[in-house]
């Protein structure tokens, strides 16, 4: 069942019949060992999107490679249909569109290949990290986009993307400076059980520890409640705007991957070191908190649309809509 619930994710939508260019960048891999593509949607110079698609994770043979399936680690041929802002229609239809498939399985903090085939036959990539330098490197040197020309920037990220939108805000400050900037994340997670970093190996633990320290979010591996750590990222980002959207009892992010009830999820999410008080002692970060286990609700405009928060019954298309149009006054 678990894995089935990956697979959803994956098929959920469909690709998008829009001008998107598919972008190989040299010397980057999926998991699997396939070159990693990326897409491309050109629009004003001056408005710059990107988005982290998402897709759970994986850290063994049977959660890599199968059949018990966390993620997907093999090439996205085509763009997956997979947020209200990715759509032509959208609040970001002016934007150039940067769009980076999931397919490394280490929410885009991985930077080493493991070895999880019986002799080491095969290699499995995690690259995320990696990847995406990679990918603005390679932009900036062919010149296919002009980073000093941005002045807008949105950064988002649904689920793995979330977090890796979050983890790489800084990243992309060295390429481009922007004087307005918006990050999104969508069903982060970050209120784990307490034996939620158990199941990594060391490796994907360094690479998590490293990745994550760098973006200012220091991890106690002995607790799985991460969203205390927001109040200082949001405050040493105070030139950002930060929207956090998450469920109380978000399926995905409880029991299947958090190792924890949907239950003390939501007493979690809710409580007094749970996201929203946590974000409440800031100034440039809010959240949506609406009640259900829906994950990544920005992915159908239907769900987004109807998904309203808990206080302030606005819904998640609304709010997102709001902070698109406060950021770029």
């Amino acid at each position: 069942m678990k894995h089935l619930l990956v697979l959803v994710l994956f098929l959920a939508a469909h690709a998008i019949a829009s001008p998107w260019e598919t972008i190989t960048i040299p010397n980057a891999k999926c998991g699997d060992g396939a070159p990693y593509k990326i897409f491309l949607r050109k629009g004003q110079k001056s408005k710059l999107a990107v988005e982290l698609m998402g897709g759970g994770a994986c850290w063994s043979l049977a959660t890599c490679w199968g059949p018990k399936l966390h993620t997907w680690i093999h090439p996205i041929p085509e763009l997956p249909a997979y947020s209200y802002l990715t759509t032509e229609d959208g609040p970001l239809r002016d934007h150039t569109f940067l769009y980076f498939p999931y397919c490394n399985g280490d929410v885009y903090s991985g930077n080493h290949s493991a070895n999880y085939f019986p002799g080491e036959l095969k290699g499995t990539h995690h690259h995320g990290k990696r990847n995406l330098v990679k990918s603005l490197d390679y932009l900036k040197a062919a010149r296919i986009i002009d980073f000093q020309q941005v002045k807008n920037l949105v950064a988002y990220g649904s689920s793995a993307g979330a977090i890796g939108s979050l983890l790489h805000a800084d990243t992309y400050l060295k390429y481009m400076r922007p004087e307005r900037k918006l990050l999104i994340a969508d069903s982060p997670g970050l209120h784990y059980g307490p034996n939620f970093w158990k199941k990594f190996t060391p490796e994907l633990m360094q690479d998590f520890g490293e990745t994550f320290a760098k973006a200012g979010i220091h991890i106690d591996f002995s607790t799985g409640l991460v969203a205390p750590q927001l109040k200082n990222y949001c405050r040493t980002r105070k030139d950002w705007k930060i929207g956090f959207i998450q469920t109380t009892r978000d399926i995905i992010m409880s029991t299947m991957f958090g190792d924890i009830s949907q239950n003390d999820h939501r007493k979690v999410v809710l409580g007094p070191n749970g996201i929203r008080n946590t974000l409440k002692q800031t100034s440039n970060c809010t959240t949506h908190i609406s009640e259900g286990i829906g994950h990544m609700l920005l992915i159908i405009p239907d769900v987004a649309a109807n998904s309203r928060d808990i206080e302030s019954g606005e819904s998640a298309k609304d709010y997102v809509d709001r902070l698109i149009s406060e950021s770029q006054r």
